[in-house]
């Protein structure tokens, strides 16, 4: 969802961004891809998770890919001492689910903007994702003319999960360049 929001970002106050890399997503209204997924951190029982290890095994039905599950497991963070007398559960959320549900929408649809960003931009995609595909090139093209598309090999959207190694290495590269 990031990728959405530094786009938008980008076309509407391109001179705070020098640079900008968008993870397998592009410029367009999408439908929604994610029930699966924000079904099942909701109806993570929090009050019942003990350890990490559970909460994998309960969120494997709702996203059968390891490396994406532990990637939204990062988001599962224990409960702070100072706040155990007024939650007794061992892990909380560090996002805002309800909120993200309730907007879920909005950060599918396209971003907007005044003009296009002329500063560099890179897109990653993940090689089985279609989130990226040929049919959105000319958006890119339109709204970020100085784009390129990189295809990280083997990965589908969650590339960042799958290939971290990989994402890292072309994230410096384009940085430096």
């Amino acid at each position: 969802m990031g990728g959405k929001t530094a786009m938008q970002v980008a076309l509407s106050y391109p001179d705070r961004v020098e640079k900008l890399i968008v993870a397998d997503i592009a410029p367009v209204t999408y439908q929604p891809r994610h029930d699966a997924i924000l079904e099942g951190l909701t109806r993570l029982d929090l009050s019942a998770v003990t350890t990490r290890a559970e909460a994998d095994e309960a969120l494997r039905q709702y996203v059968d890919v390891t490396a994406v599950r532990q990637f939204l497991l990062t988001n599962l963070v224990r409960v702070p001492k100072e706040e155990k007398a007024s939650n007794p559960d061992v892990f909380q959320w560090r996002l805002n689910l309800p909120v993200i549900e309730a907007c879920y929408q909005n950060l599918a649809n396209a971003p907007e903007g005044e003009g296009p960003f002329t500063g560099p931009v890179l897109f990653l995609k993940g090689e089985k994702s279609a989130y990226i595909q040929r049919k959105h090139q000319e958006r890119i093209k339109a709204l970020f003319p100085a784009a390129c598309i990189e295809v990280v090999a083997d990965t589908e959207h969650w590339l960042h999960a799958e290939k971290p190694d990989e994402v890292a290495r072309l994230c410096r590269e384009f940085l430096n360049a």
